[in-house]
């Protein structure tokens, strides 16, 4: 795994603990499943993407914005394997984690409007919208 995949598997552990109503430093290095967690969260926060005062961890603005492409990419490609190509649970999110490093920008807009902008991933998470889903409102 790279290193940027590495600080995008923190981004998105962080952006999932926030959905599930937070969670302090303890709690990211028992859920984390890298070789080194509190090195990776360290390097988050050195990095500006965390805000790590004692208490519940925060994304900044800025690791908001990065942790939820990461997740967009990641649920947009579980819509894709479970609707169109119809792939089993447990490969549709190894796929999935595959893809959400390897989708660009653009990418991932181009599969959102193929799968007609859909709001939730078949887990029920919901999807942030991207530049694509705003386009079509206006």
């Amino acid at each position: 795994m790279s290193h940027q995949q590495r600080l995008e598997e923190g981004l998105e552990l962080l952006y999932l603990m926030r959905e599930r109503g937070g969670g302090d430093r303890a709690a990211f290095l028992a859920e984390c499943r890298e070789r080194d967690p509190a090195g990776l969260l360290d390097e988050l926060t050195r990095r500006g993407a965390v805000e790590s005062a004692e208490g519940p961890l925060r994304l900044t603005p800025e690791g908001l914005r990065r942790a939820a492409q990461v997740i967009r990419r990641h649920r947009l490609a579980e819509v894709l394997m479970h609707s169109v190509l119809m792939v089993e649970q447990r490969e549709m999110e190894a796929t999935a984690c595959v893809f959400e490093h390897i989708l660009s920008e653009d990418a991932c807009d181009r599969v959102c409007a193929f799968l007609g902008h859909p709001t939730h991933c078949p887990h029920g998470g919901p999807i942030p919208p991207g530049r694509c889903c705003r386009l079509t409102l206006e």
